[in-house]
């Protein structure tokens, strides 16, 4: 069969097998030894995701009109509960949903006609509506960041007449706050999140981006949950509003330095610009150093960087190159 998805929780990997002839089959896996521990035929119901977490598997079906939410025990395959949504979770939500203190939580990324929230919690056992997050006019959700088991909704202005913001929502029971001092205008760009997904970050910092006069790139650090920490400007030469925003991956961050990459915008469409990391120190944003880095690593778009230790890791398009950041 062709495997369409896989999860996983607690050292189990939860794999969807599609087998035309009967239909998909759900696979629970020991990720320490590979050994199938249980299996299970799920109703063929459309395009099938699993969501894990705590001790539960919750399968969510994709095909329109479709609502039924099957529960399952995650380390025996059985089935724990089953209830319906208000409405069929729309791509790419589904890929975005969580589970935390025995609750489904679905974001909308994406408004339809009757949605009116940006995140709606469902509990697992009786499927009931335990709270939700309502929208707000000229504000869409963007992106959610999680660290340290708490949740912030990343909401960017639809129109000029209002600023975005970013807010922390308590998970328990629904209660929203602003974090303060945190606006983002038309042009703010948040750094190293993907668009309408959810990301796990390993530090409580989040970066916002934005073109300021001229040629000059301004970064902001906001340290979460309390606000914004420093703000720092980087020249990029060939900077204007049909390029901005200018490519940027996920920030490695040590204990004292934050590593960032950008690729200067091309004047000619087939010649590549070249790309640079930046370390700014971690506490006060100040600039430590600037390196130019090689064309085998590709545009920044194409690294990912990451830090262990007093080393940063890139890993580029054809080249893992490594550095020593701390000393």
């Amino acid at each position: 069969g062709r495997i369409t998805h896989v999860g996983g929780s607690g050292g189990l990997a939860v794999v969807f097998v599609d087998r035309r002839e009967e239909g998909p089959r759900l696979h629970g896996l020991d990720t320490a030894t590979g050994t199938v521990l249980w299996e299970r035929t799920v109703p063929h119901e459309g395009w099938m995701w699993a969501v894990c977490g705590e001790d539960r598997v919750a399968v969510l079906p994709q095909a329109y009109g479709s609502t039924r939410v099957l529960v399952l025990d995650l380390y025996t395959g059985c089935e724990r509960s089953a209830f319906e949504l208000p409405g069929n979770v729309k791509s790419p939500n589904h890929k975005s949903a969580w589970i935390e203190r025995g609750r489904l939580i679905v974001p909308h990324f994406r408004s339809w006609r009757g949605e009116h929230h940006y995140l709606a919690a469902y509990d697992l056992e009786s499927g009931l509506a335990t709270w939700h997050v309502p929208s707000e006019e000229g504000l869409e959700l963007d992106s959610i960041a999680r660290c340290d088991d708490r949740t912030y909704l990343v909401l960017l202005a639809s129109t000029r007449e209002r600023a975005g913001g970013l807010v922390e929502v308590h998970t328990r029971d629904g209660a929203v706050r602003p974090v303060p001092g945190v606006a983002f205008e038309g042009i703010d760009v948040p750094v190293g999140l993907t668009r309408y997904a959810t990301t796990e970050l390993d530090a409580p910092f989040l970066f916002a981006a934005t073109r300021d006069a001229g040629d000059w790139l301004r970064i902001r650090a906001i340290h979460l949950p309390y606000g914004e920490r420093w703000a720092h400007r980087v020249l990029v030469p060939g900077l204007s509003e049909e390029n901005n925003p200018v490519p940027m991956p996920r920030p490695a961050l040590s204990r004292t330095t934050a590593a960032f990459a950008y690729t200067e915008p091309s004047q000619r469409s087939a010649r590549r610009g070249t790309t640079h990391l930046v370390f700014l120190d971690r506490s006060s944003g100040v600039r430590r150093e600037v390196r130019v880095l090689a064309p085998e690593l590709g545009e920044a778009d194409e690294i990912t960087l990451s830090a262990a230790g007093d080393a940063l890791f890139l890993a580029g398009r054809r080249m893992l190159h490594v550095l020593e950041v701390e000393r």
